[in-house]
């Protein structure tokens, strides 16, 4: 449901209890998640908390095919008074929906970068207009790349006691 839950997923899925999964970008927002036998699968498939992190949970089928993207598009020519984020939300509506909106790291408003969850199977590349208080302006926009998923490492916090700290801190030297 939230794409930056998404790189994520491997630790959220070990913290639920199945902690040997095999995730796969199918494209979109689509993820196979590949698990070790029938009754994990059935398992996961009735979790209650696996299933609030997802619209939804099926069975993968050999012939799965989305049409999903999702992309970086560049926009420039938007006027400044118009510079905010509700203007590039519904910019960003012209394709799909906006699922990220990049913040500039150096002051420039020449630019934004939208990422869109899109449907459209061609790239992005055409002007358009904005009219504001009886003025038009042309702006443009150019898709750049498909966004890149890359599933995080696994990380699951271990508890340990103050008792094994010590003795792990005795059997330790300290070297020059």
């Amino acid at each position: 449901k939230d794409i930056s839950s998404i790189p994520n997923l491997c630790t959220l899925l070990t913290k639920e209890g199945f902690p040997e999964t095999n995730l796969t970008c199918l494209g979109g927002l689509w993820v196979m998640i590949e698990l070790v036998n029938e009754s994990t699968r059935n398992k996961l498939l009735l979790h209650s908390g696996v299933k609030s992190w997802f619209h939804v949970i099926q069975l993968a089928t050999y012939d799965f095919v989305t049409d999903e993207r999702v992309v970086w598009v560049d926009i420039e020519g938007v006027p400044l008074n118009l510079w905010s984020r509700d203007t590039f939300l519904k910019i960003g509506k012209k394709w799909g929906e906006s699922m990220d909106i990049e913040e500039n790291l150096v002051s420039s408003f020449a630019r934004k970068r939208l990422c869109i969850k899109t449907n459209r199977p061609d790239n992005i590349l055409e002007k358009f207009k904005i009219t504001h208080r009886g003025k038009v302006y042309l702006a443009r926009a150019k898709e750049l790349f498909a966004w890149t998923l890359i599933f995080l490492d696994c990380k699951v916090l271990e508890c340990i006691s103050d008792d094994d700290v010590l003795h792990s801190a005795s059997n330790n030297s300290v070297g020059q």
